[in-house]
């Protein structure tokens, strides 16, 4: 029994570590989409996902579509995946960590922390909080599988690695291009770990670039000829983007979207960094402060290029798209541990800060996921009154009401007061566009409301007058068959 144990420890601790972060998502929970999902016909959605180069989220919806399962039966099938492919996406990582690490180091506690750092990064909760995040889950598996992929190939240097890992990055493109990414995080410590002069770290990073550039183009020839896509831009504007891409930094860089206390990446990398330079004056190594820099820097720039071939209106920092930058900690410090020899100090010093960020990110990752249902059950709790009044009106006045107006009060908060939220985790889905409709049509079986646009004057002057935070009957105005229904 210990011998097998010990034989499948690493794929024990990643299913140990996952349940631990994950557990607390097992029971069915919904964001923006997920009731739209359900009200529309099957084919909106399967048509979404195939302009956005999605096909394998297609493919998914189509079989959940076909065998006719409810909401609570694909959630539980994409929770499954999503726990599996995390499960397996860590272990991938352990494989990749243990092969570079140098033999001082303890090797088992620093896999373990490195592979939680980079793989399990606090931007990953992102990919759990939407009802496809078994298939997003699934993208970021095939590319760390890339990413070992890769290594083989600098290991080997036998082509067929470069093939599969291209065919790698293409399924991870197919399931959530942003999640794909991740590979190029781990493929930079290897451009540099594998050179040893300027014409080979150019050599590599031309190397690690070719299967990315063909399995993510790829993926982008398919949308442009296939598909119209409203995200990708026809003509692409490259100053207006980055404009928006740098109001929006401080997000990323500063606020690490609400899943670390604020400028908590930036002192840990600080912290890596003070102690790569205090080795590297000490032993005249200055390539090691080169190697750092270059790996913050290729990974920040490889975060936010996405965003610049978007329709400006389209482009967006967000959590799931920003995942190598999440492990940016992670995939500095196995820079350091396959390439520095730390004396047991400054060991016992990395580990006590690594451990730290992982403790950290754990208490948030779970305030956020607890403050994630008590959202839910206040939007629920807000769709079934307005049901509720639904059903008063018209059984006293005998009108059906299946026409909605919607307006906003004085400032609609996107926000419950005092609940954990940033962006787009954890935040209010009846403030937005109109998905209150969707949960009405939801809850409400087989009755369909539709949304109208003619306003009535005075309900619209009295509803911008209020600023409310919770449910108010006074935000519902009927008038025969329509109701007049205020979002704050």
């Amino acid at each position: 029994m210990k011998e097998k144990i010990i034989k499948h420890k690493k794929i024990i601790l990643a299913t140990i570590v996952t349940l631990i972060f994950f557990i607390g998502l097992f029971k069915v929970e919904y964001s923006r989409c997920t009731f739209r999902m359900y009200v529309n016909d099957y084919s909106v959605e399967f048509n979404h996902f195939l302009t956005l180069g999605r096909y394998i989220v297609a493919i998914w919806w189509k079989i959940v579509s076909v065998l006719k399962f409810n909401l609570n039966q694909t959630y539980f099938v994409s929770y499954a995946m999503a726990i599996i492919f995390m499960i397996l996406s860590l272990y991938k990582t352990q494989n990749i960590v243990e092969k570079l690490i140098k033999k001082n180091w303890r090797k088992d506690v620093v896999v373990l922390i490195i592979s939680i750092l980079i793989t399990l990064n606090p931007f990953v909760i992102e990919l759990f909080l939407y009802l496809e995040k078994g298939c997003m889950v699934m993208s970021l598996f095939f590319a760390i599988f890339a990413a070992e992929k890769m290594l083989n190939y600098f290991e080997n240097r036998k082509i067929i690695e470069i093939i599969k890992t291209t065919l790698c990055i293409l399924i991870s493109a197919f399931c959530y291009q942003g999640a794909t990414l991740m590979y190029l995080a781990f493929a930079f410590v290897f451009a540099i770990k594998y050179s040893k002069n300027i014409k080979q770290f150019i050599l590599n990073n031309v190397i690690i670039s070719i299967p990315f550039l063909l399995g993510y183009g790829i993926n982008f020839i398919c949308v442009k000829l296939f598909f119209t896509s409203v995200r990708i831009a026809e003509h692409i504007n490259l100053i207006e983007n980055g404009k928006v891409i740098l109001k929006k930094l401080p997000q990323l860089l500063i606020d690490n979207f609400g899943t670390l206390p604020k400028f908590s990446i930036i002192i840990g990398l600080i912290s890596l960094f003070a102690i790569t330079c205090i080795y590297s004056y000490k032993n005249k190594q200055i390539k090691h402060i080169l190697a750092v820099v270059y790996i913050y820097l290729a990974t920040l720039i490889i975060t936010l290029v996405p965003q610049l071939v978007l329709e400006t209106s389209s482009v967006q920092i967000l959590a799931r798209s920003s995942i190598p930058y999440g492990g940016i900690i992670g995939t500095i410090l196995l820079y350091m541990v396959s390439e520095i020899s730390f004396d047991k100090i400054t060991k016992n010093i990395i580990y006590g800060i690594t451990t730290l960020i992982i403790l950290i990110e754990f208490i948030y990752m779970q305030i956020t996921i607890i403050d994630h249902y008590k959202i839910n059950e206040l939007d629920l709790n807000t769709a079934n009154r307005i049901k509720e009044c639904i059903e008063q009106y018209e059984k006293e006045t005998q009108n059906t009401v299946d026409k909605v107006v919607l307006y906003s009060d004085k400032e609609v908060k996107r926000y419950y007061p005092k609940l954990k939220h940033y962006g787009q985790i954890n935040e209010k889905v009846i403030a937005i566009d109109g998905r209150i409709l969707d949960i009405l049509n939801y809850i409400s079986n087989n009755k369909r409301y539709w949304q109208i646009s003619e306003k009535n004057v005075e309900y619209e002057k009295f509803f911008a007058q209020n600023d409310w935070d919770y449910f108010d009957k006074e935000q519902l105005k009927f008038e025969n068959d329509i109701l007049h229904l205020c979002i704050f």
